[in-house]
Protein backbone atom coordinates (compact mmCIF):
# COMPACT_ATOMS: atom_id res chain seq x y z
CA UNK A 1 0.00 0.00 0.00
CA UNK A 2 2.83 2.41 0.84
CA UNK A 3 4.23 1.87 -2.65
CA UNK A 4 1.03 2.96 -4.37
CA UNK A 5 1.07 6.31 -6.18
CA UNK A 6 -0.52 9.16 -4.24
CA UNK A 7 -3.49 9.35 -6.64
CA UNK A 8 -4.26 5.67 -6.01
CA UNK A 9 -3.99 6.12 -2.24
CA UNK A 10 -6.39 9.07 -2.38
CA UNK A 11 -8.93 6.99 -4.32
CA UNK A 12 -8.52 4.14 -1.86
CA UNK A 13 -9.13 6.41 1.13
CA UNK A 14 -12.24 7.82 -0.52
CA UNK A 15 -13.51 4.31 -1.25
CA UNK A 16 -12.90 3.26 2.36
CA UNK A 17 -14.86 6.22 3.70
CA UNK A 18 -17.76 5.44 1.39
CA UNK A 19 -17.74 1.73 2.24
CA UNK A 20 -17.64 2.46 5.96
CA UNK A 21 -21.06 4.08 5.92
CA UNK A 22 -22.75 1.95 3.24
CA UNK A 23 -25.79 0.05 4.61
CA UNK A 24 -24.50 -3.26 3.26
CA UNK A 25 -21.35 -2.88 5.38
CA UNK A 26 -22.59 -1.07 8.48
CA UNK A 27 -25.90 -2.90 8.87
CA UNK A 28 -24.37 -5.95 10.56
CA UNK A 29 -22.18 -5.83 13.63
CA UNK A 30 -19.61 -8.41 12.49
CA UNK A 31 -19.22 -6.78 9.08
CA UNK A 32 -18.90 -3.33 10.65
CA UNK A 33 -16.12 -4.59 12.91
CA UNK A 34 -14.19 -5.99 9.94
CA UNK A 35 -14.54 -2.77 7.95
CA UNK A 36 -13.49 -0.74 11.01
CA UNK A 37 -10.37 -2.88 11.37
CA UNK A 38 -9.46 -2.31 7.71
CA UNK A 39 -10.00 1.43 8.09
CA UNK A 40 -7.81 1.44 11.19
CA UNK A 41 -5.05 -0.34 9.27
CA UNK A 42 -5.16 2.37 6.62
CA UNK A 43 -5.22 5.20 9.16
CA UNK A 44 -2.27 3.89 11.18
CA UNK A 45 -0.23 3.85 7.98
CA UNK A 46 -1.38 7.15 6.49
CA UNK A 47 -2.14 9.42 9.41
CA UNK A 48 -1.18 12.15 10.08
CA UNK A 49 1.11 13.04 7.16
CA UNK A 50 -0.58 11.29 4.23
CA UNK A 51 -4.15 11.47 5.53
CA UNK A 52 -4.23 14.53 7.81
CA UNK A 53 -8.04 14.79 7.92
CA UNK A 54 -8.68 11.14 8.83
CA UNK A 55 -9.99 12.02 12.28
CA UNK A 56 -12.05 14.87 10.88
CA UNK A 57 -13.99 12.15 9.07
CA UNK A 58 -14.44 10.18 12.30
CA UNK A 59 -15.46 13.26 14.26
CA UNK A 60 -17.94 14.06 11.49
CA UNK A 61 -19.55 10.66 12.05
CA UNK A 62 -19.74 11.32 15.79
CA UNK A 63 -21.33 14.71 15.22
CA UNK A 64 -23.99 13.46 12.81
CA UNK A 65 -27.62 12.85 13.74
CA UNK A 66 -27.34 9.21 12.73
CA UNK A 67 -27.08 6.69 15.56
CA UNK A 68 -25.53 4.25 13.08
CA UNK A 69 -22.78 6.73 12.15
CA UNK A 70 -22.06 7.42 15.83
CA UNK A 71 -21.70 3.72 16.50
CA UNK A 72 -19.38 3.33 13.49
CA UNK A 73 -17.20 6.16 14.80
CA UNK A 74 -17.05 4.57 18.26
CA UNK A 75 -16.22 1.23 16.68
CA UNK A 76 -13.35 2.81 14.79
CA UNK A 77 -12.07 4.59 17.92
CA UNK A 78 -12.17 1.37 19.91
CA UNK A 79 -10.21 -0.53 17.24
CA UNK A 80 -7.74 2.34 16.80
CA UNK A 81 -7.12 2.69 20.54
CA UNK A 82 -6.56 -1.05 20.85
CA UNK A 83 -3.96 -0.91 18.08
CA UNK A 84 -2.35 2.25 19.43
CA UNK A 85 -2.01 0.89 22.94
CA UNK A 86 -0.63 -2.43 21.73
CA UNK A 87 2.02 -0.64 19.69
CA UNK A 88 2.85 1.74 22.54
CA UNK A 89 3.31 -1.15 24.99
CA UNK A 90 7.00 -2.03 25.06
CA UNK A 91 6.15 -5.60 26.05
CA UNK A 92 4.23 -6.06 22.80
CA UNK A 93 6.01 -6.95 19.58
CA UNK A 94 4.40 -4.38 17.35
CA UNK A 95 5.48 -3.38 13.87
CA UNK A 96 6.02 0.35 14.47
CA UNK A 97 9.37 1.99 14.86
CA UNK A 98 10.06 4.09 17.95
CA UNK A 99 9.74 7.22 15.82
CA UNK A 100 6.39 6.10 14.39
CA UNK A 101 5.00 5.31 17.84
CA UNK A 102 5.96 8.76 19.07
CA UNK A 103 4.54 10.43 15.97
CA UNK A 104 1.13 8.75 16.11
CA UNK A 105 0.88 9.09 19.89
CA UNK A 106 1.61 12.81 19.72
CA UNK A 107 -0.87 13.33 16.88
CA UNK A 108 -3.59 11.41 18.69
CA UNK A 109 -3.03 13.37 21.88
CA UNK A 110 -3.77 16.52 19.87
CA UNK A 111 -7.19 15.27 18.72
CA UNK A 112 -8.00 13.51 22.00
CA UNK A 113 -9.60 16.51 23.80
CA UNK A 114 -12.29 16.76 21.13
CA UNK A 115 -13.34 13.16 21.59
CA UNK A 116 -13.28 13.45 25.38
CA UNK A 117 -15.46 16.55 25.17
CA UNK A 118 -17.90 14.73 22.90
CA UNK A 119 -18.15 11.81 25.31
CA UNK A 120 -18.74 14.14 28.27
CA UNK A 121 -21.62 15.73 26.38
CA UNK A 122 -23.14 12.52 25.05
CA UNK A 123 -22.99 10.09 27.96
CA UNK A 124 -25.30 7.17 27.28
CA UNK A 125 -25.76 4.64 30.05
CA UNK A 126 -27.20 2.05 27.67
CA UNK A 127 -24.43 1.86 25.03
CA UNK A 128 -21.71 -0.68 25.89
CA UNK A 129 -19.43 0.50 23.08
CA UNK A 130 -19.43 4.04 24.45
CA UNK A 131 -18.48 2.73 27.89
CA UNK A 132 -15.70 0.67 26.33
CA UNK A 133 -14.25 3.60 24.37
CA UNK A 134 -14.36 5.84 27.44
CA UNK A 135 -12.47 3.21 29.40
CA UNK A 136 -9.89 2.82 26.64
CA UNK A 137 -9.37 6.58 26.53
CA UNK A 138 -9.00 6.63 30.31
CA UNK A 139 -6.31 3.99 29.98
CA UNK A 140 -4.46 6.01 27.36
CA UNK A 141 -4.40 9.46 28.97
CA UNK A 142 -5.32 11.19 32.20
CA UNK A 143 -8.81 12.54 31.62
CA UNK A 144 -9.86 15.88 33.05
CA UNK A 145 -13.20 15.88 34.86
CA UNK A 146 -12.96 12.12 35.24
CA UNK A 147 -15.51 12.39 38.05
CA UNK A 148 -18.09 12.07 35.24
CA UNK A 149 -16.65 8.70 34.33
CA UNK A 150 -16.60 7.66 37.99
CA UNK A 151 -20.28 8.51 38.39
CA UNK A 152 -21.19 6.91 35.09
CA UNK A 153 -19.45 3.61 35.75
CA UNK A 154 -20.63 3.25 39.35
CA UNK A 155 -24.24 3.81 38.27
CA UNK A 156 -23.90 1.13 35.58
CA UNK A 157 -22.22 -1.35 37.91
CA UNK A 158 -24.79 -0.90 40.66
CA UNK A 159 -27.99 -0.44 38.63
CA UNK A 160 -27.70 -1.73 35.07
CA UNK A 161 -29.46 -5.03 34.28
CA UNK A 162 -27.05 -5.60 31.37
CA UNK A 163 -24.10 -7.85 32.16
CA UNK A 164 -22.29 -6.54 29.07
CA UNK A 165 -22.63 -2.96 30.26
CA UNK A 166 -21.47 -3.92 33.75
CA UNK A 167 -18.45 -5.72 32.31
CA UNK A 168 -17.44 -2.72 30.20
CA UNK A 169 -17.96 -0.40 33.17
CA UNK A 170 -15.72 -2.57 35.33
CA UNK A 171 -13.05 -2.48 32.63
CA UNK A 172 -13.33 1.31 32.49
CA UNK A 173 -13.06 1.56 36.27
CA UNK A 174 -9.93 -0.57 36.17
CA UNK A 175 -8.40 1.63 33.47
CA UNK A 176 -9.29 4.74 35.43
CA UNK A 177 -7.79 3.41 38.63
CA UNK A 178 -4.47 2.57 36.97
CA UNK A 179 -4.10 5.85 35.08
CA UNK A 180 -6.01 8.65 36.76
CA UNK A 181 -5.93 8.24 40.51
CA UNK A 182 -3.07 10.47 41.57
CA UNK A 183 -4.63 13.63 42.96
CA UNK A 184 -6.36 12.05 45.97
CA UNK A 185 -9.42 14.25 45.64
CA UNK A 186 -12.93 13.32 46.77
CA UNK A 187 -13.91 11.58 43.53
CA UNK A 188 -10.70 9.56 43.48
CA UNK A 189 -11.24 8.48 47.09
CA UNK A 190 -14.83 7.50 46.32
CA UNK A 191 -13.67 5.28 43.48
CA UNK A 192 -10.86 3.79 45.56
CA UNK A 193 -13.33 3.02 48.35
CA UNK A 194 -15.60 1.26 45.88
CA UNK A 195 -12.72 -0.77 44.46
CA UNK A 196 -11.64 -1.80 47.94
CA UNK A 197 -15.20 -2.77 48.90
CA UNK A 198 -15.49 -4.80 45.71
CA UNK A 199 -12.19 -6.54 46.40
CA UNK A 200 -10.62 -5.11 43.23
CA UNK A 201 -7.73 -3.26 44.87
CA UNK A 202 -6.08 -2.61 48.23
Amino acid sequence: HQLWPEAVRVQFRQAMRQCYTMPMFCGQARTSEKVAMVLVEVVVREWPQLWPDAFDFIYGLLSSDSAVNVKLALLFLSSFLHRLRCEADESQCGGWSVERKAEVSMAFNEVLPGFISWLHQNINLTEPLMVKVYGQLAGWAKIDRHDLLVDWCLVIISESPSSQLQEEAMEAVGELASRNLHSHNEDDNRLVNYLVAAGLTR
